[in-house]
């Protein structure tokens, strides 16, 4: 019996066409069906998973091990070669030592500039100073001269 024959066309509507399936009757295919409560597919699920996990962790852990990077060697010839700083180290060079000048000069001349604050600030106190003690003798003289208006008893 072939599994591509046709149907009547009473059951077929498309008159027969020899590419229809032949009907199988459900009794028939429950015997290709397993409907038994086993938990076996699990187990081999679970037992599959962690294989190809085991053999996945083995492979990276033989590729991690072999080197196959790039040497110091290799990345320091091709920083020379294609850098463009390597090519402007005097000039780099030269900038910066005129860049430490500079700042040097600055440095001095903030030291200079508070060293001049501190001297304006000593004049300060002692001008201060001066000043209370004329303040005092004039207060003393004011007081003298007062007291010399006023006859004595």
């Amino acid at each position: 019996m072939s599994p591509l024959r046709d149907l009547e066309p009473r059951f077929d509507p498309k008159g027969g066409s020899p590419k229809t399936p032949i009907p199988i009757p459900i009794k028939d295919l429950q015997a290709y069906v397993e409907t038994g409560d086993s938990s076996e597919g699990v187990w081999k699920m679970v037992a599959c998973s962690s294989i190809t996990a085991l053999i996945g962790m083995t492979v990276a852990w033989f590729t991690a091990l072999q080197s196959h990077g790039v040497s110091q060697k290799d990345m320091q010839d091709y920083v020379d070669k294609f850098s463009p700083y390597s090519h402007d180290k005097e000039v780099i060079a030269i900038q910066q030592a005129n860049q430490d000048r500079d700042i040097g000069s600055l440095l001095g001349h903030k030291d200079r500039i508070f060293d001049r604050l501190k001297m304006i600030e000593e004049k300060h106190i002692s001008y201060d100073r001066d000043m209370a003690e004329c303040d005092n003798k004039i207060k003393m003289l004011t007081n003298y001269i007062e007291a010399e208006k006023f006859p004595k008893k």
